[in-house]
């Protein structure tokens, strides 16, 4: 599904009612059989992720766990939520679990926070800012995809925008996390400064389930999987996602 007409055309088989407004579209869709308002820019990376998340159901296997186990989970951090759909999707499943979802991106995190309003998700804080794997100066680099809104590191020369991050251990400070049930990480790039040497990684002994979008011109994928394994993570992947369940907290038979 590679453009806005094509998910018009999969949304009218279905007898979807679709309002269109300047350059967005709205509908209701079912998650789980709830129903969630959708608003997606049109001719933008949107249709993408809706592909991904909504349609192909990438996160699913996540689902079929902690359902399978009998587990409702507590907390979830959503790094990388770009508009909001992460979000919506593992709250129709578990109405009652607490969602951090960090995105950098001020025109992103504007409809991600308006999406999470829209559908009266009082259990998502929305956080406008990235992750990185430890102090740094960043600027932000933009291509023409909406999703591709990405971190790295500012000289002291650079008249660019500074853009505030926290590392995951930051996160788990300011949230007073115990645990993190899922740790969705999708943050263009990022995940090489996350689970670099200079990085400290002890976080990932507080993680149940990562799911990991790996941007292989940016990051070793080979390397991150080895750190997840040295850590003690069964590993499984679901589209472009690299998902690790820990085996501290699960059990071998998945």
């Amino acid at each position: 599904m590679s453009n806005t007409f094509s998910l018009v055309e999969f949304l009218k088989l279905r007898r979807i009612k679709i309002e269109k407004k300047g350059n967005s579209i709205f509908f209701s869709y079912l998650i789980n059989d709830k129903s969630f308002i959708i608003n997606l820019k049109k001719k933008s990376s949107d249709i993408k992720v809706f592909q991904q998340i909504l349609i192909e159901e990438e996160y699913k296997i996540i689902i079929d766990f902690f359902q399978k186990n009998n587990f409702s989970p507590v907390t979830i951090v959503d790094a990388g939520a770009n508009i909001g759909l992460t979000s919506m999707y593992f709250t129709a499943y578990f109405p009652e679990l607490n969602i951090i979802a960090l995105e950098p991106s001020q025109k992103n995190f504007q409809r991600l926070t308006h999406n999470i309003l829209k559908n009266n998700l009082s259990n998502v804080t929305c956080v406008p800012k990235g992750i990185w794997g430890y102090s740094s100066n960043l600027t932000s680099v933009k291509d023409s995809k909406d999703w591709s809104f990405r971190l790295t590191e500012r000289s002291d020369s650079s008249r660019s925008e500074v853009c505030e991050v926290l590392s995951v251990l930051d996160i788990i400070k300011r949230f007073d996390l115990k645990l993190i049930d899922f740790f969705k990480i999708d943050i263009e790039g990022a995940e090489a400064s996350v689970f670099s040497e200079k990085a400290n990684l002890s976080w990932l002994n507080r993680v149940k389930v990562i799911a990991i979008e790996i941007h292989a011109e940016f990051a070793s994928k080979d390397c991150i999987e080895n750190i997840l394994l040295e850590f003690g993570f069964l590993i499984y992947h679901s589209g472009e996602l690299t998902i690790g369940f820990n085996s501290k907290f699960v059990d071998n038979d998945l």
